[in-house]
């Protein structure tokens, strides 16, 4: 079973490769709150984006965290992980019966 790190809309899951065209990203901000301009951001590993999906990618070292203002912070395992943003179902958005993921 994969290892999985969760903190607030972002999801990590592990992953075996990042693609070998992924090009490593200069910053260190997984993702940016929509709501209150918050960043999760990687410290201490580095960020892959894969354009041809636009997938994200994270590689931790030993010493990476997850850090957000609003979540504590999370120290991951060493290793490869996709980075896989999470949504909150909601019927009544008008594309509620389309999943789409970043």
């Amino acid at each position: 079973m994969p290892k999985m790190y969760r903190q607030g809309d972002v999801l990590l899951l592990q992953v075996t490769r990042i693609p070998r065209s992924a090009k490593k990203s200069e910053s260190n901000v997984v993702l940016k709150g929509e709501v209150t301009g918050h960043a999760h951001c990687i410290m201490g590993g580095e960020i892959f984006v894969f354009n041809a999906t636009d997938t994200m990618y994270v590689r931790a070292r030993e010493d990476t965290t997850l850090v957000h203002d609003e979540h504590a912070p999370i120290k991951l395992e060493p290793g490869k992980y996709q980075v896989i943003r999470q949504r909150e179902f909601d019927p009544e958005h008008p594309d509620y019966n389309v999943w789409v993921e970043d």
